[in-house]
């Protein structure tokens, strides 16, 4: 096994040492600027709590907050789901009633010049106001959003705006920038594939481990973290070696609750961003 590992990256080695002159110095310099990824972020000028950590811990808050929406039962994620790419999955959107176009994911949303399904709008914050005000997905309106934002975020708004609640149209600009500042940080992460040779990506392949499942995902049974790095083993005689024995596992862990003796113990756990990097 190693002996063919080793031809392969051997393999993989003198493509990437292909003379140059494949490219010209213009698509070179082409080729590069579609890197690093993901490249560094850069506050958006429209918007003036782009960027800032308190901005960001409350757009995210108000993400979650089923009190935005006119009846308190729909929140920004009840269509844009986490553990689904921040969309839901469905041919067509469905907040408070049925819509004509389907949930765009929000992963990456901050590099578009246009935003929304008709590019209608020319900023995140822009176009983050508009679902709260549309009847068929949130029903909301300026003075509903501003009485929410006034009876329980009024120190947060105080603290990212550096004023207190001002008039309801003001409020709901400032709400469509803290949603907008949270949006900016969906970005995936680096893949094995995001490497500047083909010899580095199969190394990558060949030799990185990824994170532990429990390191994604808060809550996993060390039992279920063993079988999954089993599965990802990078020896083939280290993985199952059939699905009845995979089965057979499962059912022993389902069993036991999860519980297991000899599982090894789970790492940290990942930051936000890391967890929607590693999850797409």
């Amino acid at each position: 096994m190693k002996v063919r590992i080793t031809l392969v990256l051997a393999a993989l080695a003198l493509t990437a040492m292909a003379p140059a002159s494949a490219f010209s110095p213009e698509e070179i310099r082409k080729i590069l600027l579609h890197g690093p990824w993901p490249p560094p972020l850069r506050a958006d000028p429209g918007n003036r709590v782009s960027g800032k950590p308190a901005a960001i811990e409350l757009g995210e808050r108000l993400f979650f907050e089923p009190r935005l929406s006119g009846t308190g039962s729909v929140l920004c994620a009840s269509c844009h789901v986490p553990f689904r790419g921040f969309q839901d999955a469905s041919p067509r959107a469905f907040g408070l009633e049925q819509v004509e176009r389907n949930t765009p994911s929000l992963l990456n949303v901050r590099f578009n010049r246009r935003f929304g399904w008709d590019g209608a709008r020319d900023s995140l914050w822009a176009q983050s106001i508009r679902p709260l005000l549309e009847p068929r997905e949130m029903r909301a309106t300026p003075a509903h959003v501003a009485g929410v934002v006034r009876k329980s975020y009024s120190s947060e708004y105080r603290t990212v705006f550096g004023r207190s609640p001002a008039s309801d149209e003001e409020i709901l600009v400032d709400v469509g920038k803290a949603l907008a500042a949270f949006q900016e940080t969906l970005v995936t992460g680096r893949t094995p594939f995001d490497s500047a040779s083909e010899a580095a990506i199969g190394a990558a392949i060949l030799e990185t481990e990824p994170p532990a499942v429990s390191m994604i995902v808060r809550g996993v049974p060390p039992a279920l973290q063993r079988v999954v790095d089993r599965c990802l083993a990078k020896a083939p005689d280290d993985r199952w070696q059939s699905v009845a024995d995979l089965r057979h596992e499962l059912e022993w862990i389902a069993k036991r609750g999860g519980k297991s003796a000899d599982a090894p113990p789970t790492r940290g756990v990942l930051s936000r961003r890391e967890r929607i990097a590693w999850s797409v």
